[in-house]
């Protein structure tokens, strides 16, 4: 690790013993606490409370890397106050940016004695917390391969500057950190490929259930048309109650039975989307032309049975006549329905999803280079931090019971179609989800 020179400290040798010794123990606890850890914000907590106390700093902070995305983001920060905790948690910068994106680039720890004087500081984080960072020290949290997966960084000497000796206890820290995470990643992967085989178990059973269903809806299918054809050249009074019914059989009867086989075939491919995005591994996507229009319109019709008893409205009036666009349908179906069926519990009674769907406001109609599809609601909305993490590999559900998957599949979805999702969303104020999807796909 590369430092910077430290300015003398004056101590004896007997103070630097015992403050070693305070170290080793130190390290000693940790690596308890975090052969224990099986998620990463746990070793990323005990990480960093355990630096912040034995390098009496102010402040310090985790931030993990998320390689798809290129971001580093606060997974656990100690600070002198609540406020700037809640505000940083969960939110993510470039990961070159400032000197902790130097720490992430290189793997060379830093150690910074005024970082006014240096340019690579991000002062865009101070400025907005009120927070004034002085000197730091900083290292990469790397596993045994070397994979680096963050920057510890600790602020703020309460003691003196920070030295060398600081730094390689920092080191080891993150070291330990890496290796945790590492066992940690390995554990959540050995633990998905076990749920993964028992969702493929399932999978086969389901359809195997759901056969005699079909079945049983393309031979009512069949009763049903004879039926309706011989009431036609019966000789029933138009106004008797039979002929009505026979009317709207005739009316209804083909749309219910679609609806009914598309729910069974919904039901498989949903099962196995599921077991696609916890294995990790989408299969290849199938793009063929697609009405967004009419796709869009049967997931509102699908999810209307769960919103109408909610009390709240799904609204498509935003979405435009468009044509056949290269799609991969079942992805765009599974994405679109999870949104609107999470946004469901979300709103409040009398509340409404919008869906809207088109070219991006900004593209002339002629040349147009973006799909932009809507789902927005007027819901409890979600905090920063729940936001920041919705779609990465660490995702978790807020709603009791939920796993995270629903968010996996959206990404998936977005991410097979070479496009990408926003999401707006603060307490109180509902959510909004933006995808944006190239108007055409590449040769």
């Amino acid at each position: 690790m590369a430092a910077r020179k430290s300015p003398p400290r004056n101590a004896r040798p007997g103070d630097r013993a015992r403050r070693l010794a305070r170290q080793l123990d130190a390290l000693r606890r940790v690596a308890t606490v975090l052969a224990a850890a099986t998620r990463a914000e746990d070793v990323a907590r005990a990480a960093l409370d355990t630096a912040v106390q034995v390098l009496r700093a102010e402040a310090g902070s985790v931030l993990l890397h998320d390689a798809n995305r290129r971001t580093l983001r606060f997974a656990h920060v100690v600070s002198p106050s609540e406020a700037i905790t809640r505000s940083l948690l969960g939110r993510e910068l470039a990961d070159d940016t400032g000197l902790s994106g130097r720490v992430m680039r290189t793997g060379r720890g830093l150690i910074v004695h005024d970082v006014a004087r240096d340019k690579g500081h991000n002062r865009m984080i101070d400025a907005e917390t009120s927070f004034s960072t002085r000197s730091l020290v900083a290292v990469a949290i790397s596993g045994p391969g070397g994979r680096r997966f963050g920057v510890l960084e600790v602020l703020n000497s309460r003691r003196g500057p920070f030295d060398r000796d600081d730094l390689a206890l920092l080191g080891l820290l993150a070291a330990q950190a890496g290796a945790a995470l590492e066992t940690a990643r390995l554990h959540q992967a050995a633990t998905l490929a076990s749920v993964a085989h028992r969702i493929g178990d399932v999978s086969h059973d389901v359809k195997n259930l759901l056969t005699p269903v079909e079945t049983g809806i393309r031979t009512l299918e069949v009763l049903v048309r004879d039926a309706v054809d011989a009431a036609a050249h019966s000789a029933l009074a138009p106004e008797s109650p039979l002929a009505r019914s026979v009317a709207e059989l005739r009316e209804m009867g083909p749309e219910l039975v679609s609806l009914a086989l598309t729910g069974v075939h919904d039901v498989q491919e949903r099962v196995r989307e599921i077991a696609d995005a916890v294995k990790g591994a989408v299969a290849a996507p199938t793009f063929e032309p697609t009405d967004l229009r009419s796709l869009i319109l049967t997931v509102a019709r699908v999810l209307y049975v769960v919103a109408e008893p909610a009390g709240v409205a799904i609204d498509i009036a935003g979405v435009e006549a468009l044509p056949p666009l290269l799609l991969d349908r079942r992805r765009i179906y599974n994405c679109i329905y999870n949104l609107v069926h999470n946004a469901i519990p979300e709103t409040p009674p009398g509340g409404t999803i919008r869906i809207r769907a088109g070219r991006r406001p900004e593209d002339a109609p002629e040349a147009p280079g973006a799909l932009e599809i809507v789902v927005e609601d007027d819901g409890r909305g979600m905090t920063e931090a729940v936001r920041a993490r919705l779609f990465g590999d660490d995702a978790i559900s807020t709603k009791p019971g939920g796993t995270g998957l629903g968010t996996r599949i959206v990404r998936s979805a977005v991410e097979a179609h070479g496009g990408s999702i926003a999401v707006a969303s603060a307490p109180g104020e509902g959510a909004r989800f933006t995808i944006t999807l190239p108007w055409k796909r590449p040769p």
